[in-house]
């Protein structure tokens, strides 16, 4: 697929639908899963990439991890993304069928995957991964 900035992108899904593998422009993630949830994401060389948590995600940094702490909404979507020191570090406010609202968002030095309902954003074909909303 020709992607937003003229690129490409595969995606492999495994037969639950779930997503297993991501290339972009070259960049590839594969995902581990844990029955129906992912757990990890790998670098195509197999080195980890983050895990992910119950609390969010956990992203190598040299020898040690960062812990990113998702609060959510009743939906499941996450509004906020703190390190694990208190610094915010995402805010988000979205409109009801998902797309973040303008002037309502803040990031800075975080860029989480996992947006509305929880569900990862691509941000290179302006989608959700289920496919099934189609955000601004």
């Amino acid at each position: 697929m020709t992607h937003a900035t003229g690129g490409s992108a595969v995606y492999r899904y495994n037969g639950a639908g779930q997503r297993i593998y991501k290339n972009v422009n070259g960049t590839v993630e594969h995902y581990v899963m844990n029955g129906s949830e992912p757990i990890a994401v790998l670098n195509a060389d197999g080195t980890l990439r983050y895990w992910i948590t119950a609390f969010g995600r956990a992203e190598k940094s040299g020898s040690s991890y960062v812990a990113y702490y998702y609060l959510k909404d009743h939906l499941g979507s996450t509004r906020v993304v703190m390190k694990e020191d208190g610094t915010r570090v995402e805010g988000y406010d979205y409109e009801p069928w998902g797309g973040i609202m303008p002037g309502r968002s803040y990031a800075s030095g975080s860029n989480t995957k996992e947006k509305f309902t929880g569900k990862e954003r691509d941000a290179e074909i302006k989608r959700s991964a289920d496919s099934r909303s189609v955000a601004k």
